[in-house]
């Protein structure tokens, strides 16, 4: 059981006040209910045997980690099954959506006949069609050797629900440049950007701009190795290289380069001196936002 995963689902991560308010529809709660049980039958015995998916046991055992507890819901139950499914009747927003992330994290779900980038394409289905401020990220590998539950492949980051500001936004830039980062090449810059849409669930806008800054440099530098360019070890001069070797005009280097030059004047990756430097949420959105659109531009540029 890997507890770190555990204690930073939905509910242990901090949050901005203005995310306190908003409230799911009972309607996403009974659709990805009867999601999960359509796709993972529930435990029932057939000539003695337990014949139901262990997802619903595995994501109860997270949960009594999680809350410490020896039980989940108060109410009497006759089975696992049944102590699970009187919590996500009875719990809290925050406790449905670490369910959702709890099942991802489970080694079944990966196993299921449902392929899993459905089921979040599902999720993310119901999040719209009630107007809800979420998205559930995809999941990114790694090859590695030897045996190993996923075959040849090791999951790096679980999928996770992160806020959705600006709906035209996330659906133009922000979404293709997850799916885009979600290859098995941008694994680290993948973990930064994701990391940079934590802080700025949080509020931590310096560190979200800083690891915006690396996310893109990231990008731009398994963007050189994969053409074998000249390796180059800051922003400036990585950006140089790819317009150098694309036909990409020379003009888009101001707008391109303005990640790094928000990093370097408002992130925490440099000292501030004497005068300390608020990152304000807005600047942090539109780091964000200009940060996916430069990934998605380079990106679909050397890849055509």
């Amino acid at each position: 059981m890997d507890f770190d995963r555990i204690f930073n689902v939905f509910s242990k991560r901090d949050r901005l006040p203005q995310e306190n308010g908003i409230a799911l529809t009972r309607e996403f709660r009974v659709r990805a209910y009867v999601l999960w049980v359509r796709t993972f039958p529930k435990d029932f015995s057939r000539s003695g045997l337990s014949v139901g998916s262990p997802l619903w046991s595995d994501v109860r055992d997270k949960f009594l980690c999680s809350l410490g507890r020896i039980r989940l819901s108060a109410k009497a139950a006759s089975s696992v099954q049944d102590d699970i499914d009187n919590f996500l009747d009875e719990c809290s927003d925050d406790h449905f959506l670490d369910f959702i992330e709890f099942s991802f994290q489970s080694e079944t779900i990966y196993h299921s006949s449902t392929p899993v980038r459905d089921l979040i394409a599902a999720v993310n289905t119901f999040f719209q069609e009630d107007d809800l401020p979420f998205f559930l990220t995809d999941f990114t590998h790694a090859e590695i050797g030897g045996a190993h539950p996923f075959g040849t492949h090791q999951i790096v980051t679980y999928p996770q629900i992160i806020r959705r500001d600006s709906e035209v936004l996330h659906q133009m830039a922000i979404a293709p440049a997850l799916e885009l980062l979600r290859g098995q090449a941008f694994g680290q810059a993948n973990r930064e950007f994701l990391n940079a849409l934590e802080d700025y669930r949080k509020g931590d806008y310096g560190d979200c701009v800083t690891k915006c800054g690396s996310a893109y440099e990231s990008v731009m530098k398994v963007i050189g190795e994969h053409k074998g360019w000249p390796k180059k070890d800051t922003a400036r001069k990585l950006l140089d290289t790819v317009l150098g070797q694309t036909t990409l005009p020379t003009f888009l280097k101001e707008p391109l380069i303005q990640t790094a030059v928000i990093r370097n004047r408002l992130s925490t990756a440099h000292g501030a001196g004497t005068q300390p430097r608020n990152v304000e949420q807005h600047l942090a959105q539109y780091t964000i936002n200009v940060t996916a659109a430069a990934i998605l531009l380079l990106v679909q540029e050397v890849g055509r």
